[in-house]
């Protein structure tokens, strides 16, 4: 299901008419909110009550990132800034390097 919102449906057991859908971090909160709704879309689709369990995979943080400084205030764009007389619109983080 790649570049769906939902990223997988699994049975909890093959007895019970629950169903575990993994979906992305975005949209689990609006998932729990119509989770009604997606029982009922569910339900009518099998011809038989369906129970949901949405849930996302927390992603795993390593380190956190030092927060950047103001650009504007580095000595080489300063620099760059009046001797181009520019200013800076946008900056893009680099792309990091292919292994």
């Amino acid at each position: 299901m790649e570049g769906s919102l939902c990223a997988g449906v699994s049975r909890l057991d093959a007895r019970t008419t629950a169903a575990r859908i993994r979906v992305t971090l975005e949209v689990l909160a609006a998932c729990r909110s119509n989770l009604s709704e997606i029982e009922a879309l569910a339900s009518q689709v099998a011809g038989h009550e369906i129970k949901i369990e949405p849930f996302a995979e927390t992603p795993i943080v390593t380190e956190a990132a030092a927060p950047r400084a103001n650009i504007n205030e580095h000595p080489l764009v300063k620099s760059a800034m009046e001797l181009f007389k520019a200013r800076l619109l946008s900056v893009q983080p680099r792309q990091p390097a292919e292994k």
